[in-house]
C-alpha cells in the first residue's frame, strides 16, 4: 500500500511512463507487422516499391493496385540476395497512368524479377527521353496483359538509339499476351561525320533476348534518323515496330503490328513493321503484320531519303536479302530462317520451300559415290510433289535428272549439280549450284581459307576460281561471321589455275590464304595485318591489303605440279 502514498507529481510521472511504454509496444507491433509482409495500402507507388526493396521475400508474388494517376522517377527493380520475385501492377476503378518524370527507364527489370502489367495500367513515357521506357536486363522478365499500355516515350540520342518502348536486353524475356505498345520513338540526330543507327521504335530485342507476342497491338511507333551525315550511307533506321538483333528471338502467335514506320534521311531504312538481323530469328504462326497500301492508316512503312522501300511489313537481313511489302494475314506463316513468307522482291510469289545449302561433292576415281540429299522444309499447307538431283555440263542450261553412279569416274568431273523441289502450288525451287570434283590418282586438293575481321562476312567480296578457262561455281566467300571458312577444290597435274578478286563493300576486312591442302600455312592464319607465313603457300592477302585491288583483278596464275 505504501507504493501508492506518493505525491501527485510522482503519480503523474508514473502515468506518463505507462503511456510511453504502451506507445512503444504499439509501434513495435506495427513495425513487426510491416516486416512480416503488410504492404502500405494507401501509400503512393514509389513508397510501395521502396517497401518491396526492404521487405520482399524470394519466391513471392506481390500485387500493387493503383487508385489514381501517379508520377514516378526511374525505378530499378532489383532485390539483392533474393530471387523469383513477381510484381503485378493493376489499375483499380479504371485506367491509371504512371508517368515518367526525368530521363531514364521508368522500370529497369533486373535478374530474378518479373513485372506483370495487368489491366488498366498505362505507362506514359517522356517525349524528350533518352532511354527505353522499360529495360529488361539479364534474366529479367516482363509480362504484358490485356488492358495494359506502354505509350509516348522517346529514346533520342545523337548517334545510337535502341528501343523506344521496350528494350529486351541479353537473356531478358518479354511476353505480350495483350495490351498496346504505341506512340514510341527511337531517334538519332547525327553529329559531325559519324555513322548512326536507330532500331526498335516499339520493341528492341537484343542478342539472346526473347520476345513472344501472343496478342495485343504494336502500332504507331517510329525509328527516325533526322539528319544526313558525311557518311550518309551509314545512317540506319531499322524496325519501326520491332527490331531483332543477331541471335535474338521473336515469336509471333497473335496480335497486330500496324502503323509503324522506319524513316531515314540517309539511304538505309528497313522493316517498317519488323526488322530481323542476320542470325536473328523471327517466326510468325498467326497474327497480322500490315504492309503498305496508299491511304491505309494501318500501313507499316519503310522509307529512305523520301523514296524507296526496304520491307514495309518485314525485312530479314540475309544474302540474298528477303523482305515483304504486303500484309501478312493470320494464315500467312513467316520464318526468317527458311525465308517462308518472304521474297527478294517483297511481293509474291513468296518462299514456301527451304532447301539447305548443298556442299561440293568430292569423289575419288574408282571409289563408291557418296551424295546425301539436303534437308528440305516446306511451309504449312504446302506438299512436295517431286524432288531430286539435276546435272548440267555448263551450269546454265540443259539440266537433266541425275541419279548418282555407284562408282566415281572422271566423266563427272567439273559438271554442275543442283537439287530441286516441286510443290503442289506449281512452284519449283532449286538449291545453290555446285560443281562436282572428281580426284584422280595424281590429283591434288587446294584450300582457300578465309577470315573476316568485323564478323559480318565478306559483304559480297569473293575469290573467283578458273581452271583451264572454266569458272568453278560458286565463288569462294564468307556469307556471315568471322570465319574461318574453307573452300576446297581438286586439280589435276598440268591444269592452269587462275584466281581473281571480286570486290565487295568492305574489302579492308577480308583476309585469305590459298594453299595445297597437304601444306597449310605456318603459323595459323589470323586477321592481323602483319601476318606472314613462314612456309611457302600459293598466295595470301591480309587485312587492309585488298582495299585498292580493282574488281576482277587476277591474284595468281599457276600450273598444277
Amino acid at each position: 500500500m505504501k507504493c501508492f502514498t506518493k505525491n501527485k507529481k510522482t503519480l503523474f510521472a508514473l502515468w506518463l511512463s505507462c503511456l510511453a511504454f504502451l506507445f512503444a509496444l504499439f509501434t513495435n507491433a506495427c513495425n513487426d507487422s510491416m516486416k512480416q509482409g503488410d504492404m502500405p495500402v494507401n501509400a503512393p507507388l514509389r513508397e510501395k516499391l521502396q517497401w518491396l526493396r526492404n521487405s520482399a521475400k524470394s519466391n513471392t508474388q506481390y500485387t500493387i493496385e493503383l487508385n489514381g494517376n501517379e508520377t514516378l522517377n526511374p525505378q530499378v527493380l532489383s532485390f539483392h540476395g533474393k530471387k523469383n520475385i513477381t510484381i503485378r501492377l493493376q489499375g483499380k476503378g479504371g485506367e491509371r497512368i504512371v508517368s515518367l518524370t526525368g530521363f531514364g527507364s521508368l522500370f529497369t527489370i533486373e535478374s530474378g524479377v518479373t513485372l506483370i502489367l495487368d489491366s488498366n495500367i498505362i505507362l506514359q513515357g517522356y517525349s524528350e527521353n533518352n532511354s527505353p521506357l522499360i529495360n529488361i536486363t539479364n534474366t529479367g522478365t516482363l509480362v504484358m496483359n490485356h488492358g495494359a499500355k506502354i505509350i509516348g516515350n522517346s529514346a533520342a540520342t545523337r548517334q545510337y538509339s535502341y528501343g523506344g518502348g521496350v528494350f529486351v536486353n541479353t537473356n531478358g524475356t518479354f511476353t505480350m499476351n495483350g495490351g498496346e505498345i504505341s506512340g514510341n520513338c527511337a531517334t538519332s540526330t547525327n553529329y559531325s561525320n559519324y555513322s548512326y543507327s536507330v532500331s526498335g521504335g516499339g520493341v528492341h530485342v537484343s542478342s539472346n533476348g526473347t520476345f513472344t507476342m501472343n496478342g495485343g497491338l504494336i502500332s504507331g511507333n517510329k525509328v527516325v534518323t533526322t539528319e544526313r551525315s558525311f557518311f550518309e550511307d551509314y545512317g540506319y533506321a531499322r524496325g519501326g515496330g520491332v527490331y531483332v538483333a543477331a541471335y535474338g528471338t521473336f515469336t509471333m502467335k497473335g496480335g497486330e503490328i500496324s502503323g509503324n514506320s522506319a524513316i531515314s534521311e540517309g539511304y538505309n531504312a528497313f522493316g517498317g513493321g519488323v526488322y530481323v538481323s542476320s542470325n536473328g530469328s523471327f517466326t510468325k504462326s498467326s497474327g497480322t503484320i500490315y504492309g503498305f497500301t496508299e491511304g491505309n492508316e494501318k500501313s507499316n512503312v519503310a522509307n529512305y531519303y523520301g523514296y524507296g522501300s526496304r520491307g514495309h511489313s518485314v525485312y530479314a537481313d540475309s544474302w540474298p536479302e528477303k523482305l515483304r511489302d504486303t500484309t501478312a494475314e493470320p494464315t500467312d506463316p513467316i520464318d526468317t530462317t527458311t525465308g517462308f513468307g518472304l521474297s527478294e522482291s517483297g511481293y509474291p510469289p513468296f518462299i514456301n520451300v527451304f532447301i539447305a545449302a548443298v556442299n561440293i561433292p568430292a569423289w575419288r576415281v574408282g571409289t563408291a559415290v557418296s551424295l546425301a540429299s539436303p534437308s528440305v522444309a516446306v511451309a504449312p499447307g504446302v506438299s512436295i510433289t517431286g524432288q531430286g538431283w539435276q546435272i548440267s555440263d555448263n551450269g546454265n542450261s540443259n539440266w537433266a535428272i541425275f541419279a548418282p553412279p555407284p562408282i566415281a569416274n572422271m566423266s563427272y568431273n567439273r559438271k554442275s549439280l543442283r537439287y530441286y523441289v516441286a510443290t503442289n502450288d506449281g512452284q519449283t525451287v532449286y538449291s545453290n549450284v555446285i560443281m562436282i570434283n572428281v580426284l584422280s590418282e595424281n590429283g591434288r586438293e587446294i584450300t582457300i581459307e578465309m577470315l573476316d575481321s568485323y564478323g559480318d562476312g565478306w559483304n559480297y567480296a569473293a575469290v573467283r576460281i578458273n581452271i583451264n578457262g572454266i569458272d568453278l561455281s560458286p565463288n569462294a566467300t564468307i556469307s556471315d561471321g568471322y570465319g574461318p571458312v574453307y573452300y576446297r577444290f581438286f586439280v589435276e597435274p598440268n591444269e592452269v589455275v587462275k584466281l581473281y578478286w571480286i570486290r565487295g563493300n568492305f574489302d579492308n576486312e577480308c583476309t585469305f590464304a590459298i594453299y595445297y591442302s597437304d601444306a597449310p600455312p605456318v603459323p595459323v592464319l589470323t586477321t592481323s595485318p602483319t601476318w606472314m607465313p613462314t612456309n611457302t603457300i600459293l598466295v595470301y592477302r591480309v587485312r587492309n591489303s585488298l582495299s585498292n585491288i580493282p574488281n576482277g583483278q587476277e591474284l595468281l596464275s599457276f600450273v598444277v605440279q
